[in-house]
Order: C-alpha cells, then structure tokens, then sequence
C-alpha cells in the first residue's frame, strides 16, 4: 500500500488510533527539533534556555501522556472522541506559551499555528479544524491584549530584546530552521492532500464506470421499467406480488424446431439473435414489460410496473403485435436473401386479465413476472393462433375493436380452461399503420 493509500485510510481510523499516531509521532520530532536548536542557539547570552526548556518539556509530557490515554483507549477498539481535544487543547496551550516567550510576531515559530490547524482539519474533521481555529485566534488575541497593555512582558526568552543583538549567525540559523521544518512539513501535508484528491478521483471514475456498466447490463437482463426503479433504489418491498389487471402478450415461432435441424448452431443462433433484437427494440417502444425470453418464445405484458388504464395497455400491445408482425414480413425477405430455405414465422397471443405481479423466486435469483389463469390463457391463444396473425380474447377485444378491425374466429376450448374462450384475429391488412404517437414509450 503506498504512502497516500495510507494517508486515506487514515481518515477511516477511530478518533483514539488517530490521536495516538499523532502524538507518537509528535514526541520524537520534537525531542529532534530540540535537540537541532539547542546546538544551533549554543550561544546562551541570546536566549534563556532554562525557560525555554522548561516549556518544551512540559509540551512534552503533555503529549507523551495523551499518547498513553489515546492508546489504551485505541486497544480496547474504543472510538475515543474525547482523546481529540485531549490532544489539541494542551497541544495548543504549549504552542502559544512558546511563540510568547520568543514574541509572536519575531520568529517563523507564527507558522505553527496555521500549521496545527491544517493538521487538526485533516485529522479529524471540519468541525474540529474550526473549533481548534477559534481556539488558536482567542489565545492570540488574549496574549497580543496582555503584552500590548504591559501586563506580561515581551519575548521573556530572549535576553536581549535589540534587534542587533540577533544578527547573529546562530540565532539565525535556528529560526531558519524551524521556518525550514515548518514550510516542509506544510508543504508534504498539502501534496498528499491533493495526490490523494487525485487517486480518489481515479477510483471514482472507475467505480462510476463499473458502475455504468452494471447498470446496462441490469437493462439488458431486466425489464427496462424494472431496471430504472432499481438502479434508482426502489426495490424490495416495491416488488412484492400483488393482484394487478394487465394485457399479456405470448408468441412463439412456427416451426422453430423443424428450423434448427436444417441450420448449423452457428447461423441458427445468429438468426435467432437477430429476431429476437428487432423483437426486442418494437417491445422497448411501446413501452412494454419484457418479462422472459425461452428459447424462440416471448412473455410480454403492459400494466406493471408502470400502469395507465386497461385500454391504453391493450393498444399498445395489439399496436405492438402489429409492429411486430409486419417487421416480420420485412425480415422474411431479407433471410430468403441469405438462403434461408424456410424463415420465421410468428405467432402471438394477447389476453387482458388480473394477475399476480411481482418477484418470484429464491432470495438469492428472482424473476418479475405475471402468473395466473389470464397469464396461461394467453399462451394457449398463441398456440392456437395462424403463423403471421395476431390472435386474441374477448377481454382484450373489448378494448381494442373500436381502434382495429377484427374478425371473430370462434371459439375454443383450451386445456386448462373450464369454458369455451371467444377469440378473435386482428385484420392486418386493414390496420391502421403505426403512427408516431401510438410507437410513443410510456
């Protein structure tokens, strides 16, 4: 995992772990700060390094027992949002005593504050990044208002206060060191910060892309209406079944397996294929719920999940078998092109009636469909109807004769069915053509 990746994952991290990291880091790079200018300022008539001393050990211990507290809490797999400002408050408090003692304004020891906010904003958050900020300008303001009044004197930690007396080579070494340490430390911060913006970014992209593509591929197995309510989060209680009245569309193709014995696998599936996606494209522009493909058969049905009214979802399919039927013609002439001896021929079924709608299956597979006796009488319609005809029952016809001419054929009597079933085929010869209204998907 590289140093970003880590820098991420940081942000994931208990506010106890992240307090600890921290303060452990901050003890050994203040004893070595330390350490540097205490070997640059050797020059003692400048500063008073007791004082100084003094307060850098008591930061120290501050932090070094906040390293404790925040890891005991750490180990026992505690959030531990307390240990923040456990942190933050002496951290700053210590901070402030420092830059006093050298004069707020004197020395590059200024850039600490900037800098400690910055980390409290990456570390935990906003939030703590502007309470830190508040913290830091109310302990500025109170000191700046003591020293400009006279209440504490200025800069107590350098002896002599003449700015002569710092040009001194030393002196400024120190103070450019900590400006040093302070700009890099800043610097590194600020570069993580905007790499790991970056390799977000990255990821975000891709997983939008994955993302994209599960979603066609969701399209291309679902139903297009089903498809758009899950990609939009309306699943689970949405598709529990339910009685609902819908037209339901069947057909099937004459003589299918005749066809396959004549035709190699390959052209058998390419012609197949080809069948099904014009099917499928007429399907998706009446708006039409594709409930299952088997083999050369399909179920269709309108009113779920998306519903209008009984007569819109009869005339749509009915529009739709017709659609179908003279696309059918056209593809006959193109595959007798081709050498194909004997081309499909459809048959289709239509019945409107109430069904059970919904998912059906394991927790682990489903499947939307319409079941019932109006379901299974449309199959039986289909099995019965002409090849290139549309055949259809009295409950659809009902809906649709005042819009298309039809014939009546009768009646039969379908296995499963404990009554004669009137039905009746649509004159395509004589039906109106497809208008860009009636091809209108809802």
């Amino acid at each position: 995992m590289t140093l970003v990746e880590r820098f991420i994952e940081f942000n994931d991290w208990p506010t106890s772990r992240k307090t600890a990291l921290l303060s452990g880091l901050a003890i050994p790079a203040h004893l070595f700060a330390n350490v540097v200018t205490d070997i640059l300022s050797a020059q003692r008539h400048l500063i008073d390094r007791p004082l100084v001393d003094l307060i850098v050990w008591a930061w120290l211990g501050s932090i070094a027992f906040c390293f404790v507290v925040s890891f005991a809490v750490a180990r026992r797999g505690f959030e531990g949002r307390w240990t923040a400002p456990l942190l933050i408050l002496p951290y700053g408090f210590f901070m402030a005593c420092l830059m006093f003692v050298f004069g707020m304004a004197s020395t590059a020891l200024s850039a600490l504050y900037p800098l400690a906010i910055l980390v409290v904003a990456v570390s935990y958050g906003p939030r703590h990044g502007v309470i830190t900020l508040l913290y830091v300008l109310c302990m500025a303001v109170l000191l700046l208002f003591l020293q400009v009044n006279g209440r504490i004197p200025f800069a107590p930690a350098l002896l002599d206060r003449n700015l002569d007396a710092q040009n001194d080579t030393l002196f400024a070494l120190t103070v450019f060191y900590v400006f040093v340490q302070i700009f890099v430390v800043c610097f590194a911060l600020v570069m993580l910060l905007l790499r790991a913006r970056q390799l977000q970014q990255e990821k975000l992209d891709e997983a939008h892309e994955k993302l994209e593509h599960s979603n066609r591929l969701i399209r291309r197995y679902v139903p297009s209406q089903l498809a758009e309510k899950i990609i939009q989060g309306d699943h689970s209680e949405l598709f529990k079944p339910e009685r609902a009245k819908v037209t339901v569309f069947f057909s099937d193709i004459e003589g299918f397996t005749e066809a396959s014995d004549h035709l190699d696998p390959e052209d058998l599936a390419a012609l197949l294929n080809e069948y099904l996606s014009e099917m499928m494209v007429i399907a998706e522009r009446h708006g039409a719920t594709i409930n299952q493909i088997v083999g050369d058969g399909i179920m269709i049905f309108f009113g779920a999940p998306q519903a209008t009214s009984d007569k819109d979802h009869a005339l749509r399919a009915v529009r739709m078998a017709l659609e179908m039927q003279r696309r059918m013609v056209e593809l006959e002439d193109v595959w007798v092109n081709r050498g194909i001896q004997k081309p499909f021929r459809a048959r289709i079924g239509i019945n409107t009636g109430h069904a059970s709608v919904g998912d059906y299956g394991s927790p682990g597979r489903k499947l939307y469909s319409a079941i019932g006796v109006q379901t299974n009488l449309a199959a039986r319609i289909q099995a019965h109807c002409d090849p290139g005809k549309v055949l259809f029952s009295h409950s659809t016809w009902a809906l649709v004769h005042d819009d298309f001419p039809c014939t009546g054929k009768g009646e039969l009597t379908l296995k499963g069915v404990h009554y004669p079933v009137p039905v009746y085929e649509i004159e395509i010869d004589r039906a109106p053509p497809p208008s860009a209204e009636s091809r209108r998907t809802v």
